[in-house]
């Protein structure tokens, strides 16, 4: 809990930096009232035990003192990996195909099979993942390390 809210501590100082560097508060007001709207329309469709991830809809532009929009940002393949990790999804075997697939469909993010394999083999050096070949079509699969 302490982690979590040292974090969330964090996170509002660098959303106060973004906020600060625009000189109009009418600028101000209209950036945390898209970003709130933003949270709460993204939050509103959550499930059960999904995990949301905040995304980054507004940029500052210091010399013109306006807010301009830009695309949203994605979360990253690293940090996806990492939230599979803290999940059930590992507990049985994965595919390199099938986590790619679940990227696609859960997060919204086209992962490529080459993308995923060196991290997935970053992950199985630091034991935090075991890889064993799959009799069926003698390819890799990833799963939590047993014992």
């Amino acid at each position: 809990m302490y982690k979590q809210t040292e974090q969330l501590k964090k996170q509002l100082i660098e959303f106060t930096d973004v906020i600060n560097a625009f000189n109009s508060e009418t600028v101000q007001v209209i950036v945390i009232e898209r970003v709130l709207d933003h949270l709460n329309t993204h939050v509103s469709d959550l499930k059960d035990g999904d995990i949301f991830m905040p995304t980054v809809v507004m940029s500052a532009n210091p010399q013109d003192k306006e807010v301009s929009q830009t695309k949203e940002k994605k979360i990253g393949l690293t940090i996806i990996l990492r939230l599979l990790l803290g999940s059930a999804f590992f507990d049985t075997p994965q595919s390199i195909s099938a986590i790619t697939d679940f990227c696609a469909e859960k997060y919204d993010v086209t992962v490529y099979t080459y993308q995923v394999s060196g991290l997935l083999l970053g992950l199985v050096k630091e034991k935090k993942l075991a890889r064993i070949k799959n009799d069926e079509n003698n390819r890799y699969v990833y799963l939590k390390p047993t014992g």
